[in-house]
């Protein structure tokens, strides 16, 4: 990774160092409140229910999410429509993540969104795990940046994925 692309790396990663701390500590606790739904509720409303003015195609499996999601994106982008991918993990950059229209999105956009929706999030009393803000996060942006379309890979799986908050996927 180039000086400039790790720089913006540390940047974003250095903005959720809290929630790293947070999310390595839930995970000891193998508590059934850690994996649960309701956090994700009042994240999403600190974002303004980002999932409820977009069109989502949700992804979810066992094998092939990630390239069935990469596929239906550029289909969309085919047909004309703006799309947001949302994938995780990533390999290389953390913009892997968050795509607009096929293109990774720029660091100075996924910054500046990045510290919007933290400097809210920290006046509230929520403790959500990354790949929570994460979801939200993109969502945000999508909506924000104008994307008719979402598609959304799901993370851990399963009826606890955070990605499951969103009550109607189109």
């Amino acid at each position: 990774m180039r000086g400039y692309e790790q720089q913006h790396e540390e940047a974003f990663f250095g903005l959720f160092q809290d929630y790293f701390d947070s999310e390595k500590d839930a995970g000891k606790q193998h508590d059934p409140d850690n994996y649960s739904l309701d956090r994700m509720y009042p994240l999403a409303a600190l974002a303004g229910n980002p999932e409820q003015t977009l069109q989502i195609i949700h992804v979810a499996g066992t094998k092939g999410k990630g390239s069935t999601c990469h596929f239906l994106s550029s289909l969309l982008a085919a047909a004309g429509c703006r799309c947001g991918l949302f994938t995780s993990p990533h390999l290389a950059t953390v913009r892997e993540r968050f795509q607009l229209d096929n293109q990774l999105i720029s660091y100075e956009l996924l910054l500046q969104k990045a510290r919007g929706f933290l400097s809210v999030l920290q006046q509230s009393r929520l403790k959500p795990s990354l790949f929570e803000i994460f979801t939200v996060l993109a969502l945000q942006i999508f909506r924000d940046t104008g994307m008719q379309w979402t598609v959304l890979e799901t993370g851990i799986g399963g009826r606890l994925d955070a990605s499951n908050y969103i009550r109607q996927p189109k």
